[in-house]
């Protein structure tokens, strides 16, 4: 009797992660941010990998603003628009305006140029950088996006489209609004 027992919940269990649905594939997606978890932290050492302009100390702090940015993450799912066996589902997210740090620091240092050469006349370009993500690291200022996650049941189970640049930029908080 117990065995019977045991195998019915494992059929039950088993069962049960087969039919997780699309918008619980979206919130396990974002949750993964707000846990950074191995796949994202990996992600952010590999984007800092290919920024040539920052210095070691200046990507310590881009990852720290960056983890900031993914355990703060907030968002709501607004809707399930299902097609057969294809979902979009949108959502609401709410993470820092980092990109209006950015544009705070472009219009300092057009506005105070001289500050941000050295004695010899040169552009000190890890001054300004150092600066930047200071304001970045500070920022409170938060910003709503919409994302539409597109998903596809492959064999019984919905499967998360690889999100836009765009998208990426949006969770990251450097999205450009045009």
């Amino acid at each position: 009797m117990k065995k019977i027992f045991f195998l019915f919940i494992m059929v039950l269990l088993t069962g049960c992660k087969n039919n997780i649905s699309a918008s619980s594939v979206v919130t396990n997606y974002l949750n993964s941010y707000k846990a950074l978890d191995k796949t994202i932290d990996k992600e952010i050492d590999e984007a800092l990998d290919n920024i040539d302009d920052y210095n070691i100390k200046q990507k310590n702090t881009y990852k720290s603003i960056l983890k900031r940015q993914y355990k703060s993450l907030e968002y709501d799912i607004l809707k399930e628009e299902y097609d057969e066996n294809k979902v979009l589902i949108t959502v609401n997210i709410n993470v820092y305006d980092l990109n209006k740090a950015e544009e705070e620091a472009i219009d300092y240092l057009s506005e105070n140029l001289n500050l941000f050469y050295d004695p010899n006349n040169n552009f000190d370009n890890e001054k300004y950088l150092s600066y930047k993500l200071d304001l970045m690291k500070k920022t409170n200022n938060r910003i709503d996006y919409e994302i539409i996650f597109y998903l596809e049941k492959i064999k019984g189970k919905w499967v998360l489209e690889q999100p836009t640049e765009s998208d990426l930029e949006k969770i990251s908080g450097t999205y450009i609004n045009e």
